[in-house]
């Protein structure tokens, strides 16, 4: 059975975050580097599901059928053009 809970975008971002540092003395056991400038791939690819399981995949269900066509950029890409991605916009107040 699935419980329903409520959240915001920015709680989903909080918990992702909390979620990496969790993993970072588990990291520096591994010999696994994570800071920025010294990551590799493997951190970037662990990071890359976290965010598409707790950020991503949570607003495609919150969207209902609509999340179908939610297409989020891959996390920490950058791309030439942003046009075919769908966007998270921030509003305050």
């Amino acid at each position: 059975m699935t419980t329903s809970w409520q959240t915001t975008v920015s709680g989903l971002v909080l918990i992702f975050r909390d979620a990496l540092a969790a993993l970072v003395p588990h990291m520096e056991r591994a010999k696994l580097p994570w800071r920025e400038g010294e990551a590799y791939d493997e951190w970037d690819e662990i990071s890359e599901v976290i965010f598409d399981k707790i950020v991503a995949q949570s607003l495609r269900c919150a969207l209902g059928p609509e999340g179908e066509s939610l297409r989020l950029p891959r996390y920490d890409m950058v791309y030439d053009n942003y046009r075919d991605f769908s966007f998270i916009a921030v509003q305050s107040g």
